[in-house]
């Protein structure tokens, strides 16, 4: 029995292992707007980022496989000069939207991180990821754009190209440096957080998920330089292939594993809020802020004192009448056994009550009449 593939070749591994892991992305995508939309009925702006993210993952897959149907994978000496030049253009478009689709879901995840998160200062560290990340994508992209001297930049064999292996060490680094900064980043909010320390950890690990992306990143800094001056580049660099899609996949899971429904009912029972998928808002009391949720009704009344009384609110003519006006707020406390609790209950907005107490002052001559 003879298989399909004979001889010294690569290309049916690099065929199955990217596909494979483009597979588990897109299963992954899937699950996770499924969710959104069984439980909130809506996607929200990280959920378009990682489709995004996807869909330049897709046309990455693509591109390899063009690549493998060319000769990517076999010895370089077995191809044509044509099968060659399709090699290059197609490692040239993997390498481009590899890096969209890279950046694009750390953005998504950043993004979501920030969601959850009511402190300010965490917000606005999140938004400056968020803008680095996005100069780091369009930077590299550009860079791996130009790679060689126009025309043609695709061409690394014959071309006048920048030092390339120096280039792709720099852009590995900078993506595991980002990583870490992104998980300490979420270290710090989950530490913040008023619950339970099993809790913190079930929620620490799924946001720890992202060390993958770290192993990935270096397992691919590692290959790149092993093979990178090997002559026989059709054949030795198949593993950088396929740890840069180990890369992608990594990043794109783990973007979307923080917001499966365990995990997600397991933030909302934290407290954390999750107004990006609620529609919460914020409103500011007298010594602290408070959030709570459109879903939720919160009624608010202003009775002034007479009302309660019934007597008159009419203001005095006498111009040395003084009239003046205070706010009573009331509200119902929360029973004492639902004061800690983490449960729905103690989610729920209380209705608020205002009274408007006016207090009159009349002159001697109002008295007499």
């Amino acid at each position: 029995m003879t298989t399909r593939f004979t001889g010294d070749t690569w290309l049916p591994a690099i065929n199955v292992i990217c596909w494979f892991l483009l597979v588990v992305a897109v299963l992954g995508i899937m699950t996770r707007l499924g969710t959104k939309l069984w439980i909130y009925r809506k996607f929200t702006k990280d959920d378009y980022v990682i489709i995004l993210s996807t869909v330049f993952d897709i046309a990455q897959g693509i591109a390899t496989s063009t690549a493998t149907a060319n000769g990517y994978g076999e010895h370089i000496g077995t191809l044509t000069d044509d099968q060659v030049t399709t090699v290059m253009k197609s490692q040239y478009a993997a390498g481009i939207l590899s890096i969209v689709s890279l950046a694009s879901s750390k953005v998504s995840y950043v993004m979501f991180v920030r969601s959850i998160t009511a402190a300010p200062l965490d917000r606005r560290i999140a938004l400056v990821i968020i803008i680095l990340l996005s100069i780091w994508g369009v930077v590299s992209v550009i860079t791996v754009a130009f790679q060689c001297q126009p025309l043609p930049t695709w061409d690394y064999l014959t071309g006048k190209c920048y030092d390339r292996q120096s280039w792709q060490n720099f852009f590995g680094i900078s993506n595991i440096v980002s990583e870490i900064v992104i998980i300490s980043q979420t270290i710090v909010i989950i530490a913040r957080i008023q619950t339970k320390l099993k809790r913190k950890l079930t929620i620490g690990f799924v946001f720890g998920l992202r060390i993958f992306v770290v192993a990935a990143a270096i397992a691919q800094i590692v290959v790149l330089n092993k093979t990178f001056h090997d002559p026989d580049v059709t054949y030795a660099t198949w593993s950088v292939s396929v740890t840069n899609q180990l890369v992608l996949c990594s990043s794109i899971i783990t973007a979307c594993s923080a917001q499966f429904k365990p995990f997600l009912d397991s933030l909302r029972s934290s407290g954390m809020r999750l107004d990006a998928l609620t529609g919460s808002y914020q409103y500011k009391s007298q010594n602290r802020y408070a959030y709570g949720s459109h879903i939720a009704s919160s009624k608010q009344r202003s009775i002034p004192l007479h009302s309660l009384t019934g007597s008159s609110a009419q203001r005095p003519e006498n111009k040395n009448s003084i009239a003046s006006e205070t706010y009573v707020s009331a509200s119902r406390p929360s029973p004492d056994w639902d004061a800690a609790s983490a449960t729905s209950q103690s989610q729920i907005i209380r209705e608020t009550r205002t009274f408007a107490v006016t207090e009159e002052f009349r002159s001697d001559a109002d008295e007499i009449l």
